[in-house]
């Protein structure tokens, strides 16, 4: 059983305590909702004796027993590469490196990602991601040849910027399932 304290209980972009603890509020998925890695269950906040200061109070209990250490849960978890709520648009910026392309597909090691709109480059546990490459991408010559019939590894992996097409957000997206993102254009990184 996992318990997420302190969740948000406002209306508005401020303080004001009105929200109370109800669905597209607090949360989003109801008490025993069965989750997939990535899926939103609920907003950051400060309710109850966390007033004025949100943060996320998260509890581990094995079977329902007495609470342990979340440490162990945590580290074996999926990762998001963003946060988005399902359905809404997005698309990414990606650094790190190309280790092989083919097939109408890239894999990339992942160092840090940068959601449109309005994120930031954040630095990442680097992920192995292989993207779809439609024809229509736009690839820097000077990362060299990437199309061909088969799935190709590089003995030397080459540095790159990538950034995917606009899509809806979707679990697979966030979680970088394999073919979920579509590479729009590379560059090579200096």
């Amino acid at each position: 059983m996992y318990l997420y304290i302190h969740l948000n209980n406002d209306l508005i972009s401020r303080n004001d305590n009105k929200g109370g603890c109800v669905n597209d509020v607090t949360f989003a998925v109801p008490d025993g909702a069965r989750v997939s890695a990535g899926e939103q269950v609920a907003w950051n906040g400060d309710s109850g004796d966390a007033n004025g200061n949100p943060h996320l109070h998260f509890e581990v209990h094995p079977n329902g027993g007495a609470d342990v250490s979340p440490f162990k849960h945590l580290r074996r978890a999926s990762r998001p590469l963003f946060a988005a709520k399902s359905g809404s648009p997005f698309s990414l910026g990606l650094g790190g490196k190309l280790v092989a392309a083919g097939a109408g597909s890239i894999t990339l090691e992942v160092e840090r990602v940068r959601q449109y709109p309005g994120g930031r480059w954040l630095e990442i546990e680097p992920p192995t991601l292989e993207l779809t490459v439609p024809p229509e991408a736009a690839i820097a010559p000077s990362i060299g040849q990437i199309t061909g019939p088969a799935l190709r590894a590089f003995r030397t992996p080459v540095p790159v910027a990538a950034y995917t097409v606009k899509a809806k957000t979707t679990t697979d997206a966030i979680i970088g399932s394999a073919g979920a993102l579509q590479l729009s254009r590379a560059a090579p990184l200096p």
